[in-house]
């Protein structure tokens, strides 16, 4: 090979590197970047579906090129967006407190104000009959009442006529019962957790005292014996 034509592969080597570097920057730009500073100018009056992720995760890796072209689906969407929230940065880890976020990859999907947590498969088709069925359409919201029916209307008009003392006392209440739901929960669940290691502990038993009654570990031993036996009498 002469120099010129290495030069020239070198070339075509960096330009296919660049052309691949604009495409992906092109279609990641489908994915919004969400921070503090931008999140309600663009989440107003939306549908969210977003990813809380960090850059060392392997798994929000993996998710990655599903994600933009499930962002690609919803660009200029009227009325959902695909976003996601870089909980590492400094202008995304109060948005991944304000959403409690424990692990990554955490996807959200909803109302902004109320949004609930996507326990789905992620991968693209799953994450986009998901968000066909459930994101395509305009939400009704306090700050976006054109699209609220009449019972959801009135909803929102009584407690908007409530004072701010009055709401927060059945905040309280609420968080109270949630709270109070969550620990009978935990509790339950740790109930069966014992119940479940006592089960565990009975069937070894079980399975130690059968194997100690017929002498089980060396019958083990005496039927490998016979099984070499048997291949070398096979090779003579």
């Amino acid at each position: 090979m002469t120099i010129r034509q290495k030069s020239s592969n070198l070339q075509i080597l960096v330009a296919l590197l660049v052309l691949s570097c604009t495409l992906q920057a092109t279609f990641g730009q489908n994915v919004h970047l969400l921070t503090t500073e931008n999140f309600l100018s663009v989440t107003e009056g939306k549908n969210i579906f977003l990813k809380f992720y960090a850059p060392w995760c392997s798994k929000c890796r993996a998710m990655a090129d599903d994600w933009e072209r499930l962002g690609n689906d919803f660009k200029d969407h009227e009325h959902t967006i695909v976003g996601e929230v870089d909980c590492t940065s400094d202008t995304g880890k109060l948005l991944c407190e304000e959403y409690e976020v424990q692990t990554f990859p955490t996807l959200i999907y909803g109302d902004p104000m109320n949004a609930d947590t996507y326990d789905g498969d992620k991968d693209y088709d799953s994450m986009s009959a998901f968000a066909q069925q459930k994101l395509s359409k305009p939400i009704c919201s306090v700050s976006n009442q054109d699209h609220c029916t009449k019972e959801e209307l009135k909803v929102i008009q009584s407690l908007l006529e409530m004072s701010k003392e009055d709401l927060e006392e059945v905040m309280t209440t609420v968080e109270d019962q949630v709270k109070a739901a969550e620990d009978d929960f935990d509790e339950q669940v740790a109930k069966i957790q014992q119940a479940y290691d006592a089960l565990v502990l009975k069937f070894n038993d079980k399975l130690d005292s059968l194997k100690d009654a017929y002498n089980y570990r060396y019958m083990e031993q005496v039927l490998m014996i016979h099984h070499e036996s048997e291949e070398v009498e096979e090779e003579l």
